[in-house]
């Protein structure tokens, strides 16, 4: 049996260096100097013993390689397709640069040859080709490739099993024949199943791990160790101890991903909704980044050290850089002013895109005076070395971002070190009596000057108005912002606007949420704790004025919409963060309430009620976290020219009644009040100088509240700035 390999990357060059072992092979690339090199017996990727395998099978006359289809394919019996199927940066892959190079080949085969495709391609790859090539003769088949870098020359050769699809008796022999060498066990079933199965295999696994990973951060929270949890999990009968069910790094490569990419695609195609898929992506794409956040969280702005990087490849095994977590790491210090350094042992030089990356010699010279060290790639070499804690001595700095303990034997226990893992947090400390705001040393000093520098803060529809004022004065503050809105177009533009206002290192993070729905503040909160590192401030502003009318007439579903988002949509946040600053031992709510909190507002009945509810509500929350040192206060801004007020002018006086209407005009007329009001006192709240006034209905234009802190002890023990009830002798009037 004759066989082509098409393709000469890892997937081609280990396929065809083993097939050779057993068959004549001729490996087709159109890259002749991918050529040249494989025919001096060095391939174009490090695999441990593939070089030595090309040399065997030149050497023994069953191996060849060219670059001529017409050569490579006149006298095949198989076309074995073993394309590295590329991706993009968000795992999509290039299916047709990968089809185009089968179609070049197909019509230079002897009629009848087989074409057997192991490239990563979507399902219904098969049936497309053979709808082109089938009438000519021309038969296909699907064995999808089973590549593990580092060690696929063994996992090639004495493979568990071999997924095979195929369509008729005579590619079956044909396919039984080739696999004999490699296994004694061939799953056989129709292309499209095989196909299917790869993508069901890839994306299990990627859901393994993103699922493991979720428990990993939860588990960094609450105390809990990830590893007793994996333990835990792989000694139960139905889950086994072989489940990719191990905390650390995302997935990376793409090789996973790409499969989970292609069933979302496929849903799309076919309008088949799926919840999983997305799910998968969402969440390992959220973990990528968490090396960077922790880094970030230490590091408020750049040192003048570098950050050590140990490792640089795809993985260990292989000198592939292709979609490495590690360099995309490197890329986002570099954007964000850090100094890279970089060790890989496989690595003498790197290509002119990585520039910024600095390249050590060995693993000394990488951590001397660093400071950080980052493990990217888990060389066997690294582990076996015996000095790490002498390394660690010669730091500047005593972090280690450490994903799956690689190190932990040596390094864990070593005084004075920030040793950062997946899936291991210290237990929440006991609640501090500290204010907010700290003095941070020079090497962790956070961005910006102002009164809340370096605080991370949740301001909730902050995409317009008020929000967005209040969001611009924290920006100037020197906080941390994670900002949310139900409009995506809106959201953005105040994005962009609060980041030209940041200062370097300063984060601001935005995400659409409908404070409403229970699902959507979880994912923003959680969210929003991972990039900013933790969250002391929450701003509840989102609201809607809601129906316009009699309370009897107006529409019902409106109403309760408006209550959904005026008291629901403070409650969640505060029940999404309350944990976390409960961990903390420390922070702050303000919830913005409004006009209708105070005295009755006839016919928008929706939002007077939600509001005086919101003011009880936050003297509630005060008195359930007092002892947590978290202060809950409410803020009323005063009459604001915003599209609050564009509603009332446009329902016009038949709904609003026309008292309210030409207030209304009135407050057009004039301008209203400024919303500097509200969005400094709402700086003053988020700050330590309101630390442990709490429990109090504040207005921004009428009430004193630069003068609060003088009076702190005799507010605690008054009712001053409360709704209450007020009875006759509060007017100097005895009625009994």
């Amino acid at each position: 049996m004759k066989v082509t390999v098409l393709g000469l990357w890892h997937l081609g060059c280990v396929t065809a260096a083993c097939t050779a072992r057993h068959f004549e092979v001729v490996g087709l690339d159109f890259d002749a100097s991918t050529v040249a090199r494989l025919n001096g017996g060095h391939a174009p990727i490090s695999e441990p013993g593939l070089d030595d395998l090309i040399k065997e099978g030149l050497a023994a006359g069953r191996l060849r390689f060219t670059a001529d289809t017409g050569e490579a394919c006149s006298q095949a019996d198989i076309l074995w397709v073993a394309f590295d199927t590329p991706v993009d940066d968000d795992d999509r892959a290039d299916v047709e640069s990968v089809l185009a190079q089968v179609r070049r080949c197909v019509p230079l085969l002897p009629k009848g040859a087989l074409i057997l495709v192991s490239s990563q391609l979507p399902v219904g790859s098969c049936r497309i080709l053979e709808d082109e090539f089938g009438p000519a003769g021309y038969r296909f088949a699907c064995s999808p490739e089973n590549l593990r870098l580092g060690a696929a020359i063994g996992i090639f050769s004495n493979a568990d099993r071999i997924i095979a699809g195929y369509r008729d008796d005579r590619t079956k022999a044909q396919l039984t024949e080739l696999f004999g060498p490699f296994t004694k066990q061939v799953v056989w079933m129709r292309p499209e199943s095989a196909e299917m199965t790869k993508h069901a295999i890839n994306s299990f696994l990627a859901l393994s791990i993103t699922f493991m990973n979720e428990i990993a951060c939860l588990c960094e929270r609450t105390g809990a160790d990830a590893r007793e949890v994996e333990k835990g999990l792989k000694t139960e009968s139905r889950i086994g101890p072989k489940a990719y069910l191990s905390p650390g790094s995302a997935l990376a490569g793409g090789t996973l991903a790409r499969d989970v990419v292609a069933c979302i695609s496929l849903g799309d195609r076919l309008a088949e909704p799926l919840d999983i898929f997305p799910a998968i992506k969402r969440s390992n794409d959220r973990h990528r980044g968490w090396a960077l956040r922790k880094l970030l969280q230490y590091f408020r702005k750049p040192p003048a050290e570098p950050i050590a990087l140990l490792g640089l490849t795809y993985k260990p095994g292989t000198n592939t850089l292709r979609r490495s977590s590690a360099v995309e790491l490197a890329r986002a210090l570099h954007d964000r002013g850090f100094r890279v350094a970089a060790h890989d042992p496989s690595l003498q030089s790197l290509p002119a895109e990585l520039a910024h990356i600095t390249l050590c010699p060995d693993e000394a010279a990488l951590v001397r005076g660093a400071a950080a060290l980052v493990v990217c790639t888990e060389w066997p070499q690294f582990r076996q070395r015996t000095d790490w804690p002498a390394l660690i001595a010669s730091m500047r700095g005593k972090v280690v971002i450490d994903a799956t303990r690689f190190l932990a034997a040596q390094i864990s226990a070593l005084p004075g070190l920030a040793y950062f893992n997946v899936g291991f947090g210290a237990p929440p400390a006991p609640a501090p009596k500290a204010p907010i705001t700290t003095s941070p040393s020079p090497e962790t000093m956070p961005a910006g000057t102002g009164k809340l520098s370096g605080i991370g803060v949740i301001i909730t529809g902050a995409n317009q108005g008020l929000g967005l004022e209040i969001a611009r004065h924290f920006a100037r503050e020197g906080a941390h912002l994670a900002v949310c809105a139900r409009d995506e177009a809106r959201l953005a533009d105040a994005t962009a606007g609060l980041r030209a206002l940041a200062a370097p290192g300063q984060r601001i993070f935005s995400r659409r949420c409908d404070v409403s729905s229970p699902a959507d503040v979880q994912a923003f909160t959680a969210a929003a704790i991972s990039e900013l590192g933790s969250v002391q401030v929450l701003v509840n502003n989102a609201g809607i004025y809601g129906p316009k009318g009699p309370s009897e007439s107006v529409d019902w579903d409106e109403w309760k919409r408006a209550m959904e988002i005026n008291l629901y949509g403070v409650l969640l946040p505060c029940r999404a963060l309350i944990p976390h600053l409960k961990a903390q031992g420390r922070g702050k709510i303000i919830n913005l309430s409004g006009g209708g909190a105070t005295s009755p507002m006839p016919l928008i009945s929706a939002y007077a009620a939600s509001k005086a509810a919101v003011v009880r509500l936050t003297e509630t929350l005060a008195g359930e976290l007092a002892s947590h040192h978290i202060d809950v206060n409410a803020v009323a801004p005063g009459a604001l020219n915003t599209r609050l007020l564009d509603e009332v002018l446009q329902a016009g006086p038949e709904s609003v009644g026309e008292a309210f209407y030409k207030k209304a005009i009135k407050q057009k007329e004039t301008g209203g009040t400024s919303p500097d009001l509200a969005a400094n006192l709402c700086v003053y709240l988020a700050s330590s100088e309101s630390d442990g006034i709490t429990g109090r209905l504040i207005s921004a234009q009428w009430d004193l509240w630069k003068d609060l802190a003088a009076h702190k002890e005799a507010l605690a023990k008054s009712d001053i700035y409360t709704l209450r009830r007020i009875v006759p002798e509060d007017r100097g009037q005895k009625w009994s």
